[in-house]
């Protein structure tokens, strides 16, 4: 007697699987945006720092 070589697993339905997807999506989203705040913010910080120099640079023209 032979026996087959997997026995089918359980599937999740589609409209939950579609969700937990969205759901994942979402969350790593979320957890990327969070983790970037802190370079983003010191991008800016450092953004602002070279226009303020150039503002000083050049403020006689304004």
């Amino acid at each position: 007697m032979q026996y087959p070589l997997y026995h089918p697993q359980p599937q999740l339905h589609p409209r939950l699987l579609a969700a937990f997807l969205q759901f994942m999506e979402w969350a790593t989203a979320i957890l990327l945006t969070i983790a970037a705040f802190p370079l983003l913010k010191q991008a800016g910080m450092f953004l602002l720092t070279e226009l303020y120099e150039v503002f000083i640079q050049y403020q006689y023209l304004f």
